[in-house]
């Protein structure tokens, strides 16, 4: 989608998307993977061709309503457990990373932010 709003933006916009959190830090591709390096490829499109910058925010583990709603109560106890700070992030706590790769302040392109409670992501 992304490749195609290139066409119908203004320079010096920008695309931010989301990105899954389980699609990165493993080295094995997978389908998940292949959207991080669509984003990378996109990004390189836009900013050549209209000065377009386009990076993604992968969260996790976040404290939404789908989270009880979707999980048994154990899963629940534990949801953001196994992050560094022991607990889940607030959607207030991912807010920012939009705003700022939103803003014209980002010199940042290409990139995907992962407020995650401090789980180191890469291979």
């Amino acid at each position: 989608m992304a490749k195609h709003a290139l066409a119908h933006m203004e320079k010096g916009a920008c695309i931010v998307n989301t990105a899954l959190v389980i699609a990165t830090g493993h080295c094995s591709t997978t389908p998940r993977q292949g959207r991080h390096c669509e984003l990378h490829a996109v990004s390189v499109r836009g900013i050549d061709r209209c000065g377009i910058r386009v990076n993604a925010v992968a969260p996790g583990p976040i404290w939404t309503p789908l989270i009880p709603a979707s999980f048994e109560a154990k899963h629940v106890a534990s949801h953001g457990a196994s992050t560094p700070v022991h607990r889940p992030g607030q959607p207030n706590e991912v807010s920012p990373c939009y705003v700022f790769l939103a803003s014209d302040q980002a010199y940042i392109s290409g990139q995907v932010l992962h407020p995650n409670g401090g789980k180191v992501v890469g291979c």
